[in-house]
Formats: structure tokens, sequence, C-alpha cells
């Protein structure tokens, strides 16, 4: 029986990760996705895995970490186990392997537990009090903090990629603002302005005792408040924009509408979770089954997170962003623009123009992800930040 690995990272990224683990010796080759023609988990990277391998994907079998990357193989014909560094439940949606382990922390030793579902490989789910509110996180890996921030959806936005940016050796955190997500709290006008978001965050990594350097990242309207961080925050030494609202690109008709503050005090829970499912259903661009759409608008069953989300949406401004561009310019910071390329809430354009005129910034296209790509496409993502941050060692 022969050993490989398949990674979305470079080969040599995949081969410090292996040998950090005592694990190099082990595997006969590290097999970059790239060579494949297509990002896990689309079957065609497996496929080019087990030619490689030269066996059938009946006889091969993939251990991993991710879910995703279990469901992708197991599509691709190929026997799957799951190795969990977490307790909890495996997402329903994926595709479960056919055997699951738990990993004790050391070399060749798993406790091993045919057909139990765990969890998210090393993302977990965590909570502080900030100012008196429960606030809620996802977390994983450790070493320099990559702060993520979502906009008008939720840190579930970043969950499916958490745990690969966190195997670059970098702290991942991912935070559910007031009222949003699985937050406690009820958000304002006032407090869900872009510079208030954003004084929030630091206020979130005071309360965990994170200090120094940091990277920063945003989706949607998340975007904006990681833009003002990185405009006004010595310590973010880099920025990751993943469809992103830039310039003048926001806000939408959908959310514009609710600057009107009577608009916004009428809309009851069953019409804005009706808006929400329908935005989602714009925002990604592969079906979802009814657990994962359910598990993606849980929050706004809640009169609370109704308001917060209305708050935000009436703050939204695009002076908020086109009074940072000079700023943004003249710190030229090493930013990564992940961008879904069918995305019709934030159009691709933005993206190219903001690499186009600040320096150190690159665009990323996503081929076939809409505003979410991290649904879409999370192996590409995944590897884009990887790639990111590994020009800024932890």
């Amino acid at each position: 029986m022969g050993m490989s690995s398949i990674a979305q990272a470079v080969p040599r990224v995949a081969e410090s990760l292996l040998e950090r683990a005592e694990l190099r010796d082990l595997v006969e080759r590290c097999l970059p996705v790239s060579d494949a023609g297509r990002w896990k988990p689309a079957p065609e990277a497996y496929a080019y895995a087990v030619r490689c391998c030269g066996v059938e994907p009946v006889d091969a079998a993939l251990v991993a970490v991710h879910p995703w990357d279990i469901d992708g193989a197991g599509r691709a014909g190929m026997r799957t186990g799951w190795l969990a560094r977490d307790g909890g439940a495996y997402p329903s949606f994926f595709r479960a392997p056919e055997l699951s382990a738990r990993s004790s922390g050391a070399r060749g030793r798993a406790h091993h537990e045919p057909l139990v579902m765990l969890s998210e490989a090393s993302a977990g789910r965590r909570e502080v009090v900030v100012d008196g509110t429960r606030l809620s996180y996802l977390h994983a890996g450790s070493g320099k903090p990559v702060l993520l921030l979502h906009g008008t959806f939720w840190s579930r936005v970043w969950e499916p990629i958490l745990a690969a940016v966190a195997a670059t050796g970098h702290q991942v955190l991912a935070l559910d603002f007031p009222g949003f997500g699985l937050s406690d709290g009820r958000l304002m006008r006032d407090e869900a302005a872009v510079p208030a978001l954003a004084a929030c965050a630091l206020r979130f990594l005071e309360a965990l005792g994170i200090a120094g350097p940091l990277v920063v990242g945003g989706h949607d309207v998340g975007g904006a408040v990681a833009q003002h961080l990185a405009a006004h925050e010595s310590r973010v030494e880099a920025l990751v924009l993943m469809n992103s609202v830039l310039y003048d690109s926001w806000p939408v008709p959908a959310v514009e509408r609710f600057r009107d503050q009577a608009v916004a005090d009428a809309v009851t829970v069953e019409e804005l979770l009706e808006a929400r499912a329908q935005s989602l259903a714009k925002a990604v661009a592969r079906p979802l089954d009814d657990s994962e759409r359910a598990a993606w608008l849980a929050p706004w069953h809640s009169e609370d997170r109704v308001r917060s989300w209305t708050a935000m949406a009436g703050v939204a401004d695009a002076h908020y962003t086109l009074d940072l561009t000079e700023r943004l310019r003249e710190r030229a910071l090493p930013t990564l623009l992940a961008w879904g390329e069918q995305d019709e809430f934030q159009p691709i354009q933005f993206a190219a123009r903001y690499a186009r005129e600040v320096p150190g910034a690159r665009l990323e296209r996503i081929p076939g992800a809409r505003h979410i790509p991290t649904v879409d496409e999370p192996g590409r993502v995944a590897a884009a930040l990887a790639g990111h941050l590994e020009d800024r060692p932890p």
C-alpha cells in the first residue's frame, strides 16, 4: 500500500506541513491539485490523483480532515476516512465518510470509531464576552492571528476554509458581530456603521488578549470594516477581501431601501427570512439541500438578528469605502482579492479596478463562483488564502 498527498497548496507547503508532523517519510509523493486542472472538491482533482498513483478510484481511499474533501472524494468513487481533531457532529449536508477517527495528537495513534460522526476538522466555535455581550466566533489553529469578518451574512461564510487556512500556521478567528449569527445582542444604527463595527472587532481582539501584528479579511460589508482597519491600524500587515464592497459598489438596491427607518421598522421576521433566502439562492452557484439552507438561515428566526440586519443595511454607505481609498493606496498592503466571478451583488469589475489602482493588491478570480465563493469553490479560495499567508510567515 502506498501513500500520497494531494493539496491545494504548492508542494513545498504540503511537504513542510508533513515534515512538521513527522510524517514526510511515510508519503511517497506530494501532488499539487493545480496540475489536475480543477480544484478540490471537483471530481477531476481526485481522478488526477488516482491516475498518478496507478489505481482505480474504488481501490483508493482519501483520509482527510475537511468534510468538503470527504464529500468530493466520495462523489469521485473513492473510499473515504475522516480524521477529526475536535468533538461534535459531522455536517449532515456532506456525504458521510466510511470510517472516522479521533486524533490523539500523537503520531501513529488514533482512537478509531467506525461510522461515528464527529466535527469539522480543527475548527470550533467559541464564545467571549465583550462589553457585556456574549459574542460567538469560529476558531482554528495557532500563531499569528487572522481576523475574518462577515457582512450581511454571518461567520458561516468563512467556515469551509477555516481549518485549511489555519494549517498554514496561523490562528484564524471568524467573528459574529453582535446581533448576527450565533452572537447575542442587538445592533442599533450607530453601532452598525463601519467605524463602529471596526471598533467592535478591536475590542473583541482585546478581550481575547490578542495584540500585535495581524491579517484582516472581510466579505461583503465586512470587507469595508476590514478596509477601515487596514487604513487606520498600523498593526494590520495584510488584507484579504472576498467579494467585498469596494469604492461605490454598494449599497445594492435590496439593501439601500432600509435607509428609510419606516421600512426597516416595518419588516417582520418572516419577511426578512424570505428575503435572506432569496439572497442566499443568488449568492451561491451550487444547489443547497434543505439542511444546508436551514443552517444558513437559522439566525434570522430571531427578532434581535432581524433588527441588527436592518440596522446594518440602514447605514450602508459608499462614503465609508471611498474615503479610505487614498490611505489604502499609501499603505500599499499585500492584499488578496478572492472573487467569485459570477457575483451579481459585487461585480468583479470593482475588484479588478482595486487591483489596478492599489499597490500591493492582486486579484484571484474564482470561476463559476458567486457572492460566497467559499461555498462554491472552498478549495480554490483556501489555496489562494494559504498562498497569500505563505509570503508572511507566522
